[in-house]
């Protein structure tokens, strides 16, 4: 594979991973969320079908299997849900209600774009490449959540300080691994 070629791969995935950081960054504070019943009462802007999913505790990120507008609950097509190209063709609003998406879903899914097409055309080996860019799209979440108050910090949860050394220690063994071939 040559560079250019790597340089659009790597910015392919990682629009694709982008877009599902933006669905995890959405719907992770609700799912965890202390008062995300509470929260449906009190704002306007969360519509019925969203509510309904917090209501019965179906929100995950695996369902409802596409994305949804949270204001009037439009079930995106295809078209309307390919990173970057969709927002800007919509001007980051639904099609159906025009509730506006906000910026921050293009500048994760750009940013990732971006940051996975510069590290797969400056690393040369590829599981290099996607390690570090993976490395990227989870550090990046994890300081989102905790920073928005969603998770505590790394060293008050003892599960996300154990995700945090596999992480590391996945990228050791990459490099050992690596290094024999």
């Amino acid at each position: 594979m040559d560079l250019w070629e790597s340089i659009f791969l790597g910015g392919i995935l990682g629009l694709v991973v982008g877009s599902f950081v933006n669905l995890a960054l959405e719907r992770l504070p609700l799912m965890w969320g202390r008062a995300a019943n509470q929260q449906c009462r009190q704002d306007e802007n969360l519509g019925e079908r969203l509510c309904q999913h917090l209501r019965e505790g179906t929100l995950s990120l695996a369902h409802p299997a596409r994305s949804f507008c949270f204001s009037c609950g439009h079930q995106l097509r295809w078209w309307e849900n390919i990173p970057v190209f969709s927002f800007l063709c919509q001007h980051g609003r639904c099609r159906k209600c025009g509730q506006g998406y906000g910026t921050r879903t293009l500048v994760v899914e750009a940013g990732h774009g971006g940051v996975y097409a510069l590290l797969w055309g400056v690393i040369p080996e590829l599981a290099w490449a996607l390690w570090i860019s993976f490395s990227f799209s989870f550090w990046i979440s994890l300081g989102y959540l905790t920073a928005s108050g969603v998770l505590p910090p790394v060293g008050k949860r003892p599960i996300l300080a154990m995700l945090a050394l596999i992480h590391l220690g996945a990228g050791v063994l990459l490099h050992i691994r690596w290094q024999n071939f």
